[in-house]
């Protein structure tokens, strides 16, 4: 048998969350505002980071040839190879050599603390008002050891590969985007850099040894020993790393963070929430009467209907005589 719509229990559900979000509208939009508010807020405190990034190409081993075609990973040795690659780019010594290179200890821009909290948010007002209060002042910046400006060049420092290819994008945060952008590009060369020692340190150990070996074989072998060597030099066969930048660093033009209307919308859906919350809270201890159902339930009775407002008019009537 079809329910109508007076009798579904579906239906008379919705009509009592309708029937409340009518009483409670008021707190709901209250608390939905302040998160919005706080959202906003918060947001403002934050400090802006930006971040560049600088993209290169990493070719080791038999990728190194460049009559290979193709410049995805084939193997699972070439796979760990590069991901073993690329985690030296978060090392202490390729950011010893960035360090170096754009003399970071000496750099008051890398090393200043930007603003955060009030005092950002003081200063965002002294700057749309244009007046001068004092409590937002600068802080004085502090010279970083050595030490502190690789452990700060380590935690800002990303590479994300795209996909199973040898690009990644190497990436560094900051509060100031010249900063991030000078960093990412002295990060790419220094990985090039740090590429090239080793492959040169590798390559070195390699013919040191076949050559160590030439010399000590007979005149019998040494000539097959020979020729093998000149097959590996030219087959490429000894380890080999090449990087190659092929995108520099570019000026960011807009902050990555914070996300200010991701935030403000987690503001009000927390107050959304918490309205919710607090308005079913009162509905739960309101113990007056809403609606005939409710009297129904108080009184065990049946709830025939409501009756209409009718407009009483008190003035006595008037006779024909003219007297009450």
């Amino acid at each position: 048998m079809i329910q109508s719509a007076s009798t579904n229990p579906d239906i008379h559900v919705l009509e009592q969350l309708f029937a409340v979000l009518r009483r409670r509208w008021r707190t709901l939009a209250l608390f939905v505002v302040a998160g919005i508010l706080l959202g906003f807020l918060y947001a403002e405190m934050q400090a802006p980071q930006y971040a560049s990034s600088a993209t290169v190409m990493v070719r080791s081993g038999f990728a190194a040839d460049p009559v290979r075609p193709g410049i995805q990973t084939s193997t699972p040795e070439e796979e760990g190879q590069f991901l073993s690659q690329l985690e030296l780019i978060k090392s202490s010594s390729v950011a010893a050599i960035v360090a170096n290179r754009l003399d970071l200890e000496n750099d008051p821009a890398f090393a200043a603390q930007p603003l955060t909290g009030y005092k950002r948010l003081i200063g965002s007002l002294e700057q749309r008002l244009k007046i001068r209060t004092g409590l937002a002042a600068q802080e004085a910046p502090v010279k970083l050891d050595r030490d502190a400006v690789i452990a700060r060049l380590q935690s800002g420092v990303r590479a994300l590969r795209a996909g199973r290819t040898y690009v990644a994008a190497i990436s560094f945060q900051h509060s100031d985007p010249a900063v991030a952008q000078k960093v990412s590009q002295a990060f790419a060369e220094a990985f090039r850099q740090k590429l090239t020692e080793a492959s040169d340190m590798a390559n070195s150990r390699a013919r040191a040894t076949i050559e160590s070996e030439i010399a000590r074989a007979t005149p019998e072998t040494r000539l097959s020993l020979q020729q093998k060597y000149q097959d590996m030099l030219i087959s490429r066969v000894l380890p080999g790393m090449d990087a190659m930048i092929i995108s520099d660093a570019r000026m960011p033009g807009a902050p990555i963070a914070p996300r200010k209307p991701f935030i403000i919308a987690i503001g009000a859906i927390l107050g959304a929430a918490l309205g919710c919350a607090l308005a079913g809270w009162r509905e739960m201890a309101d113990r007056g009467l809403r609606d005939g159902d409710d009297l129904a339930r108080r009184l065990g009775t049946r709830f025939l209907g409501y009756l209409p407002r009718i407009a009483f008019d008190r003035k006595p009537a008037i006779t024909n005589g003219g007297t009450p």
